[in-house]
């Protein structure tokens, strides 16, 4: 339900950011996903929060196609 909201709302303000969140998760587990996805200088750091509670932050390199 969260992360349906998350997107829900990310649709409705900013669909760039939410593609780059949805690309961003392709590959993590259905009971994870991505939300706080922030770019600075070239690196997206992006929160991963998973169903059991625990969170963790991953770091990628900013890439345009």
């Amino acid at each position: 339900y969260v992360q349906e909201e998350v997107y829900k709302r990310l649709y409705e303000k900013n669909k760039a950011k939410l593609l780059q969140i949805i690309a961003l998760s392709s590959g993590v587990g259905c009971s994870e996903f991505a939300v706080c996805s922030t770019t600075t200088r070239g690196m997206t750091t992006m929160k991963v929060f998973h169903s059991n509670g625990t969170e963790k932050v991953t770091m990628m390199r900013k890439t345009i196609v």
